[in-house]
Order: C-alpha cells, then structure tokens, then sequence
C-alpha cells in the first residue's frame, strides 16, 4: 500500500532546471539522496548547475541536458537522448 506524500523514485527528471524554481528543486531533492536528470536552454548554465548540485550533495548522481524544449525537433531529441541515459545508467 503506498502512503500519502510518500516519493518511490529515486531519479527525477527537472525541466528548467539551471535557474530559479528548476534549480531550487534539484537542490533541494539532491540533498535529500535523489538522483537528478535536468534539463536547461544554455550548456553553460547547464554545466554550472551539475557543478553546483555534486558540489552541494557529493555522491548524488546529477546530469543535465540541453536543449529548447520549446520546440517540437529539440523535445524529440532530449527525449531521445534521455532515454539513452536511462536505459545505460539507470
């Protein structure tokens, strides 16, 4: 029976995730042990937050995909590229 309020996952997937709410979230489950999968428009902000998440919470896997997923081909691809990871490391 599960319980109420109560996550199963152990790996999130977090949209928007370099700035603001996005990285507030991954900050925050990473330092309660839940692997983080991001996903941010600039492979800069993107390399800064990984950085910032396995600096913060050692030993907690953290990888970040860019992409614009405000268009349908860069969805399709993230998409892609995310099963990929999760299918090899998951």
């Amino acid at each position: 029976m599960r319980k109420k309020g109560v996550i199963f996952m152990k790996t999130v997937v977090v949209t928007g995730a370099t700035s603001g709410i996005g990285l507030s979230v991954c900050r925050a489950l990473a330092a309660l042990g839940y692997g983080i999968i991001g996903v941010g428009r600039r492979e800069e902000a993107c390399l800064g937050a990984v950085e910032t998440l396995r600096r913060e919470s050692p030993g907690v896997p953290a990888v970040y995909f860019c992409g614009d997923l405000s268009k349908q081909s860069e969805v399709l691809r993230v998409g892609n590229e995310m099963k990929e990871y999760i299918e090899d490391k998951c």
